[in-house]
């Protein structure tokens, strides 16, 4: 899928999911805002329903943990609140 987009020009807008996140794109658009998915043998919930990315945010540690992130989106999004965890994210 990223071949596929890669390929093609991009428009000049802010709806840049197609061309950065494919599978997310195409997933939302089959089974709604909320995906789960698998990486190996690890569940992953997709969320972009903004209510609930409040929510899951500020109730992280009781809900779920949140996931180490790969080097590449570490690189990418760095040591915010994406990724930060326990003292430091409270801070």
């Amino acid at each position: 899928m990223f071949t596929e987009v890669q390929s093609k020009p991009m428009d000049l807008c802010h709806d840049i999911v197609q061309r950065v996140c494919p599978f997310y794109h195409r997933w939302a658009s089959v089974y709604g805002k909320t995906v789960l998915s698998w990486y190996g043998s690890r569940p992953r919930l997709i969320l972009s329903d903004p209510i609930i990315i409040k929510e899951a945010l500020l109730k992280t540690g009781e809900w779920f943990e949140k996931m180490d992130p790969n080097p590449l989106s570490k690189q990418f999004y760095g040591e915010g609140i994406l990724f930060s965890k326990g003292k430091k994210w409270t801070i």
